[in-house]
């Protein structure tokens, strides 16, 4: 019965979230000052593989099991870092749950013992298709590959993630503040196989492009929420991007009187950070009493 409950509460929860506005990122940012928070990632340990054929009927979709990648740790451990930086709260910690989707995982959060006041959940999203424009979306961390008539494949690694700031209560937790990030970029070719299956000739450049994705978009979710600030810090004056984001982002165009800059080797094309998707505070997990 209380599973049934749940589930009717995160359905609830989801039509919720498609109402709110804009969140207050000072808003935000005090209620936080001064707590303990938990970092949970349901992502990392799989990555999901597409190939993109000819027309949809030659789509081929699966997973790998990439635990040795690091991946879930990559993640918890740029969101730690991050705030605990920030030096907002009293104490940084991490859980791991046994949920491998976000609905799952917001039912498991409020079970978790670790005393935080609040927790940052970072599990998949899905996004839009920026490398190959086909109408096969991105989702989580993954592998993606485009061909035609399986001639002159060209591959990409993506990262599509999302992050819910919760608060715990006694009675029920709520989400403060939710954001979304992406990116993409391509990567040596072919990276998968059919199968799909991934290519052990060519995983180390995967392995390697959705690390440096990973630190970008976690990065990106924490900077839309303002948790990468110290305390004290104003909202107008973000802190300096970091090296993975330097990396990833698209520089500004040169100058008329500048020569124009090599082209970037293909390992290194990405597409930009998405923008956020932020959401006012006071959504409650469950579904109040009548």
């Amino acid at each position: 019965m209380r599973t049934i409950l749940k589930a009717a509460a995160v359905a609830i929860l989801a039509l919720a979230l498609g109402a709110c506005g804009t969140v207050s990122t000072p808003a935000v940012q005090a209620k936080l000052t001064g707590k303990s928070i938990t970092v949970v990632s349901v992502v990392g340990e799989t990555v999901r593989l597409s190939w993109r054929g000819t027309t949809v009927f030659n789509n081929e979709f699966g997973e790998a099991r990439v635990s040795d990648w690091g991946l879930r740790t990559r993640v918890e451990d740029r969101a730690v870092a991050m705030l605990e930086a920030s030096k907002r709260f009293t104490n940084v910690q991490r859980a791991q749950i046994t949920a491998t989707r976000r609905e799952e995982a917001l039912e498991q959060v409020e079970d978790l013992k670790t005393g935080s006041s609040h927790v940052l959940l970072i599990s998949p999203n899905e996004s839009g298709d920026s490398i190959f424009n086909t109408s096969v979306g991105f989702e989580g961390l993954g592998v993606a590959q485009r061909s035609i008539l399986r001639m002159g494949p060209q591959s990409a690694a993506h990262a599509s993630l999302k992050a819910d700031l919760i608060e715990l209560g006694t009675f029920q937790a709520r989400i403060l503040a939710q954001t979304v990030s992406a990116n993409a970029q391509r990567i040596p070719s072919p990276a998968l196989l059919p199968g799909p299956r991934l290519n052990l000739d060519k995983t180390a450049s995967a392995r390697d492009a959705l690390r440096v994705q990973v630190d970008a978009v976690v990065t990106s979710l924490l900077t839309q929420m303002g948790l990468d600030q110290a305390v004290g810090a104003s909202a107008d004056q973000p802190a300096a991007p970091s090296a993975p984001q330097r990396m990833l982002e698209t520089p500004a165009p040169a100058a008329a009187s500048q020569p124009a800059a090599a082209p970037t080797p293909q390992g290194a094309q990405t597409s930009p950070v998405r923008a956020p998707l932020v959401i006012e505070p006071g959504a409650p997990l469950e579904a109040p009493g009548r």
